[in-house]
């Protein structure tokens, strides 16, 4: 008894694990898919390796100013010496030498301070370019979660279509028998009802291509589509009156967006780099100590000597000197160049804003015809019925408003979601990196 016992309690625990591990499964909620997504996506991973790397620059750069100190040992062996050898070394034919050189730089010009300047503009730019990624990842990925619920409720919206198809059927072989209508009749009925069979088969094969998709932007395949997730529906009741201003959000990319925040940062680098080299011109200051011995043997003897000094170096702007003239000119170029570059994504972003709200309000017009025609249809089909039954009406009339009612119902449903995958666009234009549907 104690032996079935604990195997019951083992069965319970692994069925209520994996029954957890099922609801949890099947109520990903899209903020943590996109969690998972950000996590898992390797160009990310690349991105923060980027910015790890573009800080090290920073503070390899900050070391030039650091003392430098060098160190050598020379040990030789001479056959015979000099006259001004042997007043060093004697009679002794070994050399030894030992130079330790000290140097600190006093004054660049600015040289130093502006490279740091660009690198931390490279840091910020890079930052910017990690930014973006995620904000493309996220729109995707809402956009991909989008797709399966068109799929979804195509599906389902066939299977309806094909259960009251079937119920036609039925109707249409009880007349039959009592004479009312011909076989012709059932035939009709049965090719509409292996036409909505061909539609969910191959809707449900475009589930399947989208879910793969879905995954890829994942990273993972652990999140399948639950069917029949009532979370669009609930998004299209928060969002379908939303209302956006161009302007306003053209006002919010130019503070947000993150391609426009990089595109600051590099044209930012390249009008720094015209004070880097502007500094070619001025001279660079630094103070040196050198110390060394020589000798005939270790440990060394008196042969001692040092010296100390300061000294300046400056490069003639003449012949290969004033190169830096050409580096600030093309510096000054590309910096007029990204700034062009700048104000045409402005003016991207400007036109795309208005085509994502003038799609806004065609969709809305779409699902309100395609209601419209659902209600005409419906009414349609039921007076259609009446009098099929009756044996005044033809199938063919029947079967018309089914297939007209089952279209709109399939074309207001993805016009819904399509307007939802347009408030992602809008979220994706603006530059906010965070679930497109919060507020």
């Amino acid at each position: 008894m104690k032996r079935i016992a604990f195997i019951l309690v083992v069965w319970l625990l692994v069925f209520c694990t994996t029954a957890l591990a099922q609801e949890q499964v099947a109520t990903a909620s899209l903020d943590h898919l996109i969690e998972v997504a950000l996590e898992n996506n390797y160009l990310l991973r690349a991105a923060e390796n980027r910015i790890a790397a573009n800080e090290a620059d920073i503070k390899f750069i900050r070391k030039n100013f650091l003392p430098e100190a060098d160190i050598s040992v020379n040990a030789s062996y001479w056959k015979w010496l000099m006259p001004n050898k042997q007043k060093l070394l004697g009679s002794q034919l070994s050399d030894v030498y030992a130079e330790l050189a000290l140097k600190q730089m006093l004054f660049d010009g600015g040289k130093n301070r502006s490279q740091t300047e660009i690198a931390r503009f490279a840091v910020l730019g890079s930052q910017e370019a990690r930014r973006s990624l995620r904000q493309a990842i996220i729109y995707n990925v809402a956009y991909s979660w989008l797709e399966l619920h068109k799929a979804d409720q195509t599906i389902r919206i066939h299977q309806n279509a094909l259960e009251q198809l079937n119920n036609h059927l039925a109707n249409s072989q009880a007349l039959y028998r009592i004479g009312k209508v011909s076989t012709v009749d059932i035939l009709k009925v049965k090719v509409q009802i292996a036409a909505e069979k061909k539609a969910i088969t191959a809707a449900e094969s475009l589930l399947e291509q989208k879910q793969i998709q879905f995954n890829e932007w994942l990273g993972t395949d652990e999140f399948p589509f639950r069917r029949g997730d009532p979370a669009a529906r609930t998004l299209w009741d928060r969002w379908q009156h939303a209302e956006f201003s161009p302007r306003s959000l053209l006002e919010q990319a130019l503070k947000e967006h993150p391609d426009l925040k990089q595109s600051d940062w590099k044209i930012a680098a390249k009008q720094k780099e015209k004070s880097l080299y502007q500094a070619e011109r001025l001279p660079n200051v630094s103070a040196f100590g050198l110390f060394n011995w020589e000798d005939n043997y270790l440990p060394f003897g008196n042969h001692f000597n040092y010296n100390f000094g300061i000294g300046v170096s400056y490069r003639i702007p003449l012949f290969k000197g004033s190169a830096y003239q050409d580096k600030i000119l093309a510096s000054r170029l590309a910096a007029q160049e990204l700034e062009n570059e700048k104000k045409q994504q402005i003016q991207g972003l400007s036109a795309a804003f208005a085509e994502v709200i003038s799609e806004l309000a065609n969709k809305k017009i779409e699902v309100s015809a395609n209601e419209e025609i659902m209600a005409l249809s419906r009414e349609t089909l039921d007076n259609s019925l009446l009098r099929y039954n009756a044996g005044q009406g033809d199938i063919i009339d029947v079967l018309d408003a089914r297939s007209i009612l089952t279209q709109a119902e399939d074309n207001r449903q993805k016009s819904a979601l399509e307007y939802l995958q347009q408030i992602a666009k809008v979220n994706y234009l603006s530059g906010r990196g965070l679930n497109p549907f919060t507020e």
